[in-house]
């Protein structure tokens, strides 16, 4: 389960999100439909620890989400919008890359 509560997003002078709540159960989809710039992306940004945020709360399996914790961001997907592959590079080679630039090592990789 992932639980936002009061969860707001300022980016300057700008609110990208203005008191969130939401209640992701486990086991069911969902889907997030808006306008462009409406906060999607933002409010995936943020649960998967990739943005923090301005105020509020998030829980992952109730558990409070404390700023880009590495240990929740094994446990979520997350698929990319936009393809942002090497085209002449295997997959393999593509998260060796990823994990690279994240200071990880290749055997620390789970491919299935």
């Amino acid at each position: 389960m992932i639980k936002l509560e009061n969860v707001f997003v300022k980016k300057g002078n700008k609110n990208i999100l203005d008191e969130c709540n939401f209640n992701f159960e486990k086991g069911k989809s969902y889907a997030l439909v808006g306008e462009s710039g409406a906060g999607k992306s933002t409010l995936l940004n943020i649960i998967a620890g990739f943005e923090d945020v301005s105020q509020g709360s998030i829980y992952i399996e109730d558990k409070l989400l404390k700023k880009k914790v590495d240990f929740y961001r094994y446990t979520l997907g997350y698929l990319f919008q936009n393809f942002a592959l090497l085209e002449n590079q295997t997959i393999s080679q593509n998260l060796d890359l990823a994990l690279k630039f994240k200071k990880n090592k290749k055997d620390n990789m789970n491919l299935k």
